[in-house]
Formats: C-alpha cells, sequence, structure tokens
C-alpha cells in the first residue's frame, strides 16, 4: 500500500475518499497500518467510506491502527465503514472504534457493517455509549447480521443511549440472525424510540 499511501500524502486538501479493497485476502495488519499513517495527513476530510469485507487477515492490531488514525481527522462528516467477515476483529477493535468515534464532535452520519463479526454484549454496550454521546448525528445505519453472541442486555444498553440522540432523524439497524435476541430487547428499544420525536426514517431488522 507504500505507492497509495504516498499518493494520499501529495492531496492533503481532499474532501471525501472511497477506497474499496473488498476480498483483499492479503491486506494484513502491516499494510492496513502504513496506510493509516498516511490517511491521518488528510486534515480536511469530511467524508471517508473504507471497505474491508472479506479481508480476512486484518485483526484487531491493524483495525486498532485505523481506528486511532480516525480521531486526527477532526472535520469528518461522514464515516461508512464495512468490516463484514473480518472475523478476527473482535470486541477489543469495536471498543477501540466506539473511543475514536466519541471524539468526532462533527460528524453526521454513520455507516457502519460488522456482519458475522465475534462480538458480544460488551462491544455493543461500549459502540452505544460511544455515539450517545455525539449530539451532532442525525443518520445512522448499523449492520449486525449474524452476529450471534449479542442479546438483549447488549440491545437494551444500546438502545438507552441511542435516547441521548436529539438530533437522530434516520435509523436503520439490522439483527439479523441473531438469535439471542427476543421481546425483552425489541421492548428496550422501542422504549428508546418513543423518545426520539426527531426521527423521520426508522428500518429495523430482527429477521431469521
Amino acid at each position: 500500500m507504500d505507492s497509495l499511501g504516498a499518493s494520499l500524502r501529495e492531496r492533503n486538501s481532499l474532501r471525501s475518499i472511497d477506497l474499496n479493497f473488498q476480498c483483499c485476502e492479503k491486506i494484513t495488519d502491516e499494510g492496513l497500518s502504513n496506510l493509516s499513517k498516511d490517511l491521518k495527513t488528510l486534515s480536511s476530510l469530511e467524508s471517508i467510506k473504507l471497505n474491508f469485507r472479506g479481508c480476512i487477515n486484518i485483526k484487531d492490531f491493524g483495525f486498532i491502527t485505523l481506528v486511532e488514525c480516525l480521531t486526527t481527522l477532526s472535520s469528518l462528516r461522514s464515516i461508512n465503514l464495512n468490516i463484514d467477515d473480518c472475523r478476527s476483529i473482535t470486541d477489543q477493535g469495536l471498543s477501540d472504534l466506539g473511543e475514536a468515534l466519541s471524539r468526532l464532535n462533527s460528524l453526521q452520519s454513520i455507516l457502519l457493517s460488522f456482519k458475522s463479526l465475534p462480538l458480544s454484549d460488551k462491544a455493543l454496550e461500549k459502540l452505544g455509549l460511544s455515539l450517545g454521546a455525539l449530539n451532532s448525528l442525525q443518520f445512522i445505519d448499523l449492520n449486525f447480521e449474524r452476529c450471534g453472541k449479542i442479546t438483549d442486555n447488549g440491545l437494551s444498553y444500546f438502545s438507552e443511549d441511542l435516547g441521548a440522540l436529539s438530533s437522530l432523524q434516520s435509523l436503520n439497524l439490522n439483527f439479523k440472525d441473531c438469535k439471542q435476541i427476543s421481546d425483552a430487547g425489541l421492548d428496550s428499544l422501542g422504549m428508546s424510540l418513543r423518545e426520539r420525536n426527531s426521527l423521520r426514517s426508522i428500518d429495523l431488522s430482527f429477521q431469521w
């Protein structure tokens, strides 16, 4: 990724970037770490879209390096991150992502996809706590399809934090095939959504 990184460094006035590495199985933590260092130089960046779906050799170390780079991009308004099927990314990686997001006070739109990751309630709770601190958020789209360790407890904690988002206009949540979620979790989510008068669009999936 060195050549790509060099190209990015030469364009530090970029406002938007879209990088698609889907199913690039030879991308490793080292390559992702090098890319992250170069992304840090894009201080004017307002929108970032990164697709690492199926990059099975990315682990927590590389992902956390990427996450740390996001904290330096204080102008970010939109993040779109896909790490579907990157099954070596764990609760620790997602907790660090949440911590990074909580520092980006200009964020208005977040699209995050974690399909088939081995995430637990702890990760969902941490992410919810971080998102709940971002009063500027207007659009949330989260995909936890086939994250089978998530239970009612995780969804309940997450739902409580959603209640703090007074500017939220659109909410998309996908918990398809999360078979440990039951009526209790849905009730917690429903109670939280009742308090969000700013919402204009809701799309929820719990199919299995």
